[in-house]
């Protein structure tokens, strides 16, 4: 329920114009976290630091009026505020907001690295080789990881590789886009 507030804000307040008309709002799913990205930025005169605070222009008022008759939603300004409370009522971070490149970004973190908890390197080779079991490709090991493919490849399946522990399943192009990884 904590997540659904988020998306169906991301649907209402999605630019709908010919500059975004082919791209949909996106989910990114990591293992400490999960990104709602919507092309086209924040509207109007808002700013990151306001919002959830101020009265925003709305981007598609027919859309929040026609919801707001089905009762989807309030259309009352109260989509931010309810998704913090929802997130603190669960005992989770509160989301990260911000704008990039023309995107509006809102990232949910879930607790699972915090600094009690986060596991060491050895744990997260250990994790790597048994998701290894079947070949499995870099993006699929930049999601497992929950790190960044730099990080992921550089630090974790790199040494793996040195160590005769994971190999390559085209060994003859390691940068080929349909590289996978096996555990050896």
């Amino acid at each position: 329920m904590v997540y659904s507030y988020t998306i169906g804000n991301a649907l209402v307040h999605r630019d709908y114009s010919i500059h975004t008309e082919n791209i949909p709002i996106r989910i990114e799913m990591y293992r400490d976290r999960m990104v709602i990205i919507n092309s086209g930025g924040l509207y109007g005169k808002i700013t990151i630091d306001s919002l959830g605070k101020v009265h925003p222009e709305t981007r598609n008022a027919a859309l929040a009026n026609i919801l707001e008759v089905l009762e989807v939603t309030e259309n009352r300004y109260s989509g931010i505020p309810t998704i913090l409370s929802e997130f603190r009522n669960a005992g989770l971070p509160a989301p990260i907001f911000a704008v990039q490149r023309g995107d509006f970004l809102v990232t949910f973190k879930n607790n699972i690295y915090n600094a009690d908890t986060r596991p060491d390197k050895k744990d997260i080779l250990v994790s790597i080789l048994d998701f290894c079991s079947i070949p499995r490709s870099r993006a699929e090991l930049e999601m497992f990881s929950g790190y960044s493919r730099y990080y992921t490849m550089s630090n974790i399946v790199q040494p793996l590789i040195e160590d005769g522990l994971l190999k390559l399943t085209i060994p003859d192009k390691p940068k080929s886009s349909k590289q996978k990884y096996v555990r050896v």
